[in-house]
């Protein structure tokens, strides 16, 4: 009796465990998502502009490729040119030092060359780890990007600004780069590269992570960058991402709280990111401020649901393109449809067929020892005789949700047809184990 997909049932419910106890950071009481939104509709009735179901907020203006950011997987990518960095931002999403292996220019230009072939292309980032450690491959990736949409993509990078001299600006204007985002730490102010930015790169963007209870110090970084008459900021909403060992212990030392701890592994590309209580609180605060002050520049916050929807619609997007006639997608980009085990399997395919069901919409797996089957046909079911599950997949075929609709009242049935069976019945107690760690039996 091949039950794996309670293991990856299981698994969910132990990244919620390692939110609160493996990260060792305590959870906000008083969050409330309500009270958030209702401080959204204030902000937008004061003219703060809203975008991707209010996930995104901004002032005065926004950077182009943010605007493509929740469907970019269309238009263009991301991609690195390095995994390393010359920082130890405690924020960020890796544990450093990776010491991680040089990536050939072969593998980028094969990369840049399939986005070419599989999406429209209009932008194109460079980041991940500092690419400025790998400057060649950078104005290499670059004109290729150009040669192959005859200059017609938008084009930026990513980069902490620590390596950025006259030198490579004047290269950056000659590949005609569109936008430079530096990422600044509050409290570590340089301001060279951004000055040196505005002589060169049309679009200069300060990126910056909201800390809770640094609000004052932010509007001075605020205040001096209005003067510099920059294109903007993006706020990012704290997030603690759980690769960052040494990064916990800062989190730990200001007290950081999780904003919550219902985590879902399927929700993004990294299932153990969680966003930080009082952060997105503070950037509210922040957009007001800016209307109030009348500052030029643009100012966008990207929270921690937008920053990961693009991930979400990508998985949307390409599971809607490979789904089986059986198959649905879910919000999630998951792939559900009813599956009956071994050995009811059968005896679920009979039913389907007295009813006339469509062979493509019913699949036989040899290698699981089940039946699939698309989730309308759940009415031609005989959910009195054997357990039905609504199972949701990835693409990859790996079962990462399950429920069974009639489970819990069938195992006695399954106990009494088992007879004296102990490979059997130990298989029905593992079973109803299972459903009991996950609160459905």
């Amino acid at each position: 009796m091949k039950e794996l997909w309670l293991r990856c049932e299981v698994k969910e419910k132990r990244y919620i465990v390692k939110a609160k106890k493996m990260f060792d950071l305590s959870v906000a009481d008083n969050y409330s998502p309500k009270q958030q939104k209702q401080r959204r509709e204030k902000l937008k009735e004061k003219g703060v502009k809203a975008r991707n179901y209010e996930r995104s907020l901004y002032v005065n203006r926004i950077s182009p490729a943010c605007l493509k950011c929740p469907h970019c997987y269309k238009y263009g990518s991301t991609i690195y040119v390095t995994l390393d960095c010359n920082r130890q931002c405690f924020f960020c999403f890796r544990d450093r030092p990776l010491n991680p292996p040089e990536i050939p220019f072969k593998l980028i230009e094969d990369r840049i060359r399939e986005l070419h072939r599989t999406t429209k292309m209009f932008d194109f980032s460079l980041g991940e780890g500092e690419p400025f450690l790998e400057p060649d491959k950078i104005f290499r990736a670059l004109k290729l990007v150009n040669n192959l949409t005859e200059n017609k993509c938008y084009t930026y990078i990513y980069t902490n600004g620590d390596l950025l001299d006259e030198k490579i600006f004047k290269k950056l204007k000659a590949a005609e780069l569109n936008e430079i985002r530096i990422s600044i730490k509050p409290g570590d102010w340089d301001f060279q590269s951004v000055i040196l930015a505005k002589k060169y790169i049309p679009h200069v963007i300060v990126e910056v992570p909201v800390f809770p209870g640094d609000e004052e110090n932010m509007k001075k970084l605020f205040r001096e960058l209005n003067k510099l008459d920059i294109f903007g900021i993006n706020l990012c909403e704290l997030i603690y991402s759980g690769n960052n060992k040494v990064g916990l212990k800062t989190y730990q030392q200001n007290d950081y709280r999780l904003k919550t701890d219902k985590l879902n592994p399927y929700k993004s590309f990294n299932p153990e990111a969680v966003p930080i209580y009082g952060s997105e609180e503070t950037a509210f605060n922040l957009l007001e401020y800016v209307l109030d002050k009348k500052f030029s520049m643009g100012v966008h916050y990207c929270s921690y649901e937008n920053l990961f929807s693009t991930h979400i619609n990508e998985r949307i997007f390409k599971a809607k393109k490979n789904k089986k006639p059986y198959e649905s997608v879910t919000k999630y980009g998951l792939l559900k449809k009813l599956v009956v085990y071994f050995p009811d399997h059968l005896r679920a395919l009979k039913d389907l067929k007295k009813n006339n069901v469509p062979d493509e919409e019913i699949f036989i797996s040899t290698e699981n020892i089940r039946l699939e089957t698309h989730i309308k046909n759940l009415i031609f079911l005989n959910q009195k005789d054997y357990d039905v599950a609504v199972v949701q997949s990835s693409r990859e075929g790996e079962d990462v949700k399950v429920k069974v609709l009639r489970g819990p009242k069938s195992l006695d049935r399954k106990k009494s047809r088992a007879g004296s069976d102990p490979k059997l019945l130990k298989d029905i107690e593992l079973w109803k184990g299972a459903l009991e760690v996950l609160e459905i039996y």
